[in-house]
C-alpha cells in the first residue's frame, strides 16, 4: 500500500514539475531554437560573395589577371559612384526599369488571363496551345525586327512589346498547367457545395494556381530583363544594355562591368519585391 501511495505521489510531483521541467528544457535549447536556416544561408551566401570578390581584387592586384580586360572590383565600385554622381549611370537604369516593369507588367496580365482561360476551357486550350508552344520556343529577340516592321519603325513601343511576348509565353503556359494541376476533388467540392463558375474560379482554381504562378513570374521576369538588355543593344542611347554594348565597342571594360553589376542588382531587387508580393499573397505558404 506504502508503494503505491508513493509511486502516486511521484507521478503526481512529476505532473507537477513537468511543465517546469519542460521550461527548462526549453531554455536549454533556445540556442538552437532561435537558429534560423534561412539567416545562416544568407550569410554564407554573402560571405562566399564577398570571398570571390576578393579573389578577384587580389588576383588584379598581383597582375594574375589583366585588370585592363577584367577591372578589380573596387575600381568597378568607385566608377559606378563616379557615374552616378556625374548623373550618367541613373538614366540608363531608370530606362531599363521602366522598360521591363511595363513589359513585365503588360505581359504578365495577358499571359496569366490566357493561360487561366486554357486550363478551364477544352475550346479555347486547342486552338492556342500550338501557338503559344510555337512562340514559347522562337528566341524573342529575333522577333524585334518583325516588331519594327508591324509599328513601322523604331522607337520604345515595339521594345517593350516584344519584351511582353516572351514574358506572355512563359506566363500562359505556367498559369494553364497551374489550373490543370488542381485536384480534381476540390472542383467537386465547390460544385457540391453550389459554386457556381465564377465562384469556382475565384475561389478554388485562382487560390490553387497561385503558387504555381508565383514561381512563372520569377522565370517570366528574368527572361523579360535578358529581352530588355539584348534589345537596347541596337538602335538605342538609353538603357543599361545600351551602356554595357557601348563599353564593349569602345573597349572601356570598366563601364562595360558596370552595367553588368546594375543590370545583376536590379535582377536581384525585382526579384526581392516579387517575394514580397508573394508573401502577402500567400501567406499561408510562408507560415
Amino acid at each position: 500500500m506504502v508503494d503505491t501511495v508513493d509511486t502516486i505521489e511521484a507521478a503526481d510531483n512529476t505532473a507537477m514539475t513537468g511543465p517546469e521541467s519542460s521550461t527548462s528544457d526549453t531554455r536549454a535549447l533556445s540556442p538552437v531554437a532561435r537558429y534560423s536556416p534561412l539567416r545562416s544561408d544568407a550569410a554564407l551566401a554573402t560571405g562566399f560573395a564577398v570571398l570571390l570578390l576578393a579573389l578577384w581584387q587580389g588576383a588584379v592586384a598581383t597582375n594574375v589577371i589583366d585588370g585592363r580586360l577584367w577591372p578589380a572590383p573596387l575600381t568597378v565600385l568607385a566608377a559606378i559612384g563616379e557615374m552616378t554622381r556625374d548623373g550618367q549611370l541613373l538614366p540608363h537604369v531608370f530606362a531599363t526599369l521602366g522598360r521591363t516593369l511595363a513589359a513585365f507588367v503588360a505581359g504578365s496580365v495577358a499571359g496569366i488571363t490566357l493561360g487561366l482561360l486554357m486550363g478551364t476551357v477544352r475550346i479555347l486550350r486547342a486552338l492556342f496551345d500550338p501557338i503559344i508552344a510555337a512562340l514559347s520556343v522562337l528566341p524573342k529577340i529575333t522577333l524585334l525586327p518583325l516588331v519594327y516592321l508591324a509599328f513601322g519603325g523604331y522607337g520604345e513601343l515595339p521594345r517593350i512589346v516584344t519584351v511582353a511576348l516572351g514574358v506572355f509565353a512563359v506566363m500562359t503556359i505556367t498559369a494553364m498547367g497551374a489550373v490543370r494541376q488542381i485536384d480534381g476533388v476540390l472542383i467537386e467540392a465547390g460544385r457540391n457545395f453550389g459554386a457556381r463558375r465564377w465562384q469556382l474560379f475565384r475561389h478554388v482554381l485562382l487560390p490553387g494556381s497561385l503558387p504555381t504562378i508565383m514561381s512563372g513570374l520569377r522565370v517570366a521576369l528574368a527572361t523579360g530583363l535578358l529581352v530588355v538588355i539584348a534589345a537596347e543593344f541596337s538602335y538605342t542611347q538609353s538603357g543599361l544594355g545600351y551602356l554595357v554594348w557601348s563599353g564593349w565597342n569602345t573597349l572601356a571594360t570598366t563601364t562595360m562591368f558596370v552595367g553588368l553589376v546594375c543590370i545583376a542588382l536590379l535582377g536581384v531587387l525585382l526579384t526581392l519585391a516579387l517575394n514580397l508580393l508573394e508573401r502577402l499573397l500567400l501567406p499561408w505558404k510562408h507560415g
